[in-house]
């Protein structure tokens, strides 16, 4: 129950199926060469869904699933809940997920924020993740963490100062190592390697010198980025790091991010035009061939 985020939206609909109702139509009239023509004098995304849309409206093809994705705390109670039931038989880890699919759910400033966060610390602490689960507990405390049982995350954050101060440091994840002997010509690759050219091959890749096993030859940034639905409750929205703090939009039920400073640069950047549309593409199953 309330395990996969289907659960709690509408069931999909498939945008594919309605590309290929509308490409059967349109083979089936006698204008689709002019229909063609005028979509490839087109200079703009706006105008291509534009004509799109008219045509999808003149043959009847109805596009529904249109949904915005709100908080709403009865969803968020439902995960918090079942989040305890696994914490209490030692699920740690769907523990800590329900957790955050309830965070998630939870309206900004909100007690079942806090609590939220506060039942997620806790998974952390079992963990041995104690930095992370400090800053669990100061997001509950930002958050309306109700006075009456404040002692209790209180004295797990006494506990976590202790514990901190008898481990080394470390964390759950490695960052991108660097990279050495900077190419000149390739600016993400080693200048172990270098790019050749032949008639028969095309491009492709040569090692200039002798390369040990496990050295880094390229570090690239990818063009562009999507995060898989399977991944919205374990990685950032913003810069795709798998993170066990994930801090929720203020607005929307999907996002999630590893920092203020992402949350802010996802706002700015892309996220405040998105969520609104998110579900909705979701629904239509726009995602579905896209990989992180």
């Amino acid at each position: 129950m309330w395990n996969n985020i289907d659960e709690v939206m509408e069931q999909p609909g498939d945008i594919y199926e309605h590309h290929a109702r509308l490409c059967q139509i349109l083979l089936g009239s006698n204008n689709i060469k002019i229909i063609c023509h005028d979509f490839n004098t087109l200079t703009s995304n706006y105008a291509r869904v534009k004509f799109a849309k008219a045509l999808l409206d003149k043959y009847k093809i109805k596009v529904e699933n249109f949904a915005i994705s709100t908080k709403d705390e009865k969803i968020a109670l439902k995960f918090r809940e079942r989040g305890n039931e696994l914490f209490k038989v030692k699920k740690d880890n769907d523990a800590w997920e329900m957790y955050t699919k309830s965070i998630s759910h939870s309206k900004e400033k909100s007690e079942c924020l806090g609590l939220a966060f506060a039942n997620r610390s806790a998974v952390l602490f079992q963990k041995g993740l104690y930095k992370e689960c400090l800053n669990d507990i100061s997001f509950a405390l930002e958050n309306n963490y109700p006075e009456n049982i404040l002692q209790k995350i209180l004295l797990r954050k006494e506990k976590c100062d202790l514990f901190l101060k008898q481990q080394k440091s470390s964390q759950f994840y490695s960052e991108l190592p660097p990279l050495e002997f900077r190419n000149e010509m390739i600016d993400c690759a080693s200048e172990r390697i270098s790019i050749n050219y032949s008639e028969r091959y095309g491009r492709y890749v040569v090692a200039e010198t002798d390369i040990v096993p496990g050295e880094v030859l390229a570090v690239e940034k990818p063009y562009a980025k999507i995060l898989l639905q399977d991944f919205y409750y374990t990685h950032c929205h913003n810069c795709v790091k798998r993170n066990m703090n994930l801090i929720p939009c203020a607005h929307c039920n999907l996002a999630l991010f590893c920092s203020l400073s992402c949350k802010e640069n996802a706002w700015q950047s892309f996220h405040k035009r998105r969520f609104p549309n998110k579900i909705t593409i979701i629904n239509l199953l726009v995602t579905k061939k896209f990989t992180i």
